[in-house]
């Protein structure tokens, strides 16, 4: 499986830019037998894309049995046009954090900053900041069981509003997970599984659902694949 984690510009004080992904990310996918990919942005990461950049794109998700959206500091006009593009081919996708808040504002849904007194989620360096409380009728519960976990939290943004569906909010009731129930696996989360791959077994479930969503996903694409394969060559002997 070829798992696409869309990259984040990392600027330099020469002005020089790289698309990030994180180390964390990397070694949990290669974990569950995956391999990582970069998917690179445009180079104007800020203005909105042209036909060029846009097919670009397309090129390096088509590429891929699964996308992670992963975290981030900025939401740019190339992680819309990604979801777009995702939704069509109902890919598997994972969102974190930043990539929760990218899915919930596509779906018209609105993100600012946290205001003053709320928990600080804000806290990397520990194991768990705070509880959520986990909606019964979502899929999330379906692939963790469980309605009350706790989570890591670095985030200083939250989600206002969205049309997706909400299935998780923390103990101050912040939004912490989105999803959209029509497609097979479009889940996001506002903690870092990732971070929690180690001793967390919720994290664990959680990234065990993607994965298998991304089999799946690969295994129906080899299916097509091989029929297509198939007609292209009885089609060429009828030709002859």
């Amino acid at each position: 499986m070829i798992i696409g984690v869309v990259g984040r510009p990392t600027e330099r004080e020469n002005g020089r830019f790289f698309y990030k992904l994180s180390n964390e990310l990397k070694e949990v996918i290669f974990q569950y037998q995956g391999i990582p990919i970069l998917i690179a942005g445009p180079s104007n990461y800020e203005d909105p894309l042209n036909e060029i950049e846009k097919e670009r794109l397309r090129k390096q998700i088509n590429l891929c049995d699964g996308i992670i959206l992963q975290g981030g500091s900025e939401i740019y006009p190339y992680d819309h046009e990604i979801i777009t593009y995702i939704n069509q081919e109902n890919i598997p996708v994972l969102g974190i954090c930043l990539g929760m808040q990218v899915m919930a504002e596509h779906a018209g849904g609105k993100v600012g900053k946290i205001p003053p007194g709320y928990i600080n989620h804000a806290q990397a360096t520990k194991e768990y900041v705070h509880f959520n409380q986990v909606k019964r009728s979502s899929k999330l519960f379906q692939m963790i069981n469980s309605e009350e976990i706790k989570v890591n939290s670095r985030h200083h943004d939250m989600v206002v509003s969205t049309n997706l569906d909400i299935s998780s909010y923390s103990s101050d009731g912040i939004i912490e997970a989105v999803e959209n129930p029509s497609k097979e696996f479009f889940i996001g989360v506002q903690w870092h599984p990732e971070s929690m791959f180690e001793y967390d077994k919720v994290s664990r479930k959680l990234l065990q659902a993607f994965f298998d969503s991304t089999r799946r996903y690969h295994e129906v694409r080899c299916v097509n694949q091989s029929i297509e394969t198939r007609s292209n060559q009885e089609g060429k002997k009828e030709c002859n």
